[in-house]
């Protein structure tokens, strides 16, 4: 295409549990409030082993198989890549969940280089085609508290396995373009929102601050020539045990929707773990068929994004009031 635009690729990438579903989700969500289509293609190798896809036994060799997910991959970062090229939204990029060099990790030193130049490719040439790269580092290393299997059926680390198998994730990027390392030195939430802050300067986007406040409006505000980008979400619980909670979320508008699953769970007071991801329409359909609470009603939201001055302000309007948190930018 002549006229093409250029979409940037950007790896998210880290340990095992270190919280990239819940982060690409959150990540996806924010940056569609500062006006970005963000095109995420799914993990390749959990997409693998969850359909019948075997290392071993009556499987596939370890080095066929990465070869095979390494192919794979590429394969649908430059599809990926194309359909981002062909949006109308000049501000698109596809943000990856593993990416090409983490397969590196999971083979003996030098056996990536090795098959990689086997298939005429170099690692330079690999890294380079990222133009960011954002490692969560494990639960495991800071907060093994919060380690757990049960999020993830491909997951089969120990703690001390993933510390190990974190570290060789990181190694394998040593070289690429604006690496991001997000540790667990703070809380959950505060660590997504250092690796929201790592994205939005890479894409040159003002750094959101921490900072949220809410205000009760009536709805002629919004006759008053602001530009506003009207949303539509709809939230509904589900069952759950005493010790957290489960809900999915759709949200979206002009007929397109992302899906979203939630769990939370009450570690110790005052502290809760929370596990967010995007899901399929088919799944929030029998989720919301099977598994919601009886005692709890359907919400829906209607948000009004716009901009006063600097701040972002998103309304959330339900049940006839009209809440705002303001997202302030520097």
């Amino acid at each position: 295409m002549a006229d093409a635009k250029e979409v940037t690729l950007h790896a998210l990438t880290g340990g095992p549990c270190g919280g990239k579903s819940t982060g690409r989700a959150k990540i996806v969500e924010r940056l569609s409030d500062f006006g970005y289509s963000v095109l995420t293609p799914p993990e390749v190798a959990t997409e693998l082993f969850t359909n019948g896809v075997s290392i071993g036994g009556t499987g596939l060799s370890l080095k066929d198989f990465q070869r095979q997910a390494l192919l794979m991959q590429l394969e649908r970062e430059n599809r990926y890549l194309e359909m981002a090229r062909r949006f109308k939204n000049p501000k698109c990029i596809v943000l990856t969940d593993r990416e090409c060099c983490d397969n590196a990790a999971y083979l003996p030193p030098g056996k990536f280089e090795k098959l990689i130049r086997e298939m005429g490719l170099k690692k330079m040439e690999l890294l380079l085609r990222y133009k960011s790269v954002h490692h969560l580092v494990t639960a495991a290393l800071g907060a093994p508290e919060f380690y757990t299997k049960k999020n993830n059926s491909a997951r089969k680390e120990t703690v001390e396995e993933a510390i190990v198998l974190d570290r060789r994730t990181l190694d394998s990027w040593v070289g690429a373009n604006h690496v991001q390392v997000v540790d667990n030195s703070t809380g959950f939430d505060e660590k997504i929102s250092r690796l929201l802050k790592g994205i939005c300067s890479v894409l040159g986007t003002p750094i959101p601050l921490e900072i949220e406040r809410k205000f009760i409006v009536k709805m002629p505000l919004f006759a008053h020539g602001f530009v506003v980008v009207p949303a539509d979400i709809e939230q509904v619980e589900l069952r759950s045990d005493k010790e957290g909670s489960h809900r999915i979320r759709k949200r979206g508008s002009d007929g397109y929707y992302a899906y979203y699953e939630t769990r939370k769970k009450n570690i110790r007071k005052g502290v809760k773990h929370e596990d967010e991801h995007m899901i399929r329409p088919q799944d929030y359909a029998q989720l919301l068929k099977s598994e919601k609470d009886p005692d709890s009603d359907v919400v829906k939201k209607n948000p009004q994004l716009f901009f006063v001055e600097r701040p972002i302000l998103r309304a959330r309007c339900a049940r006839g009031a009209d809440i705002f948190p303001s997202y302030p930018i520097a």
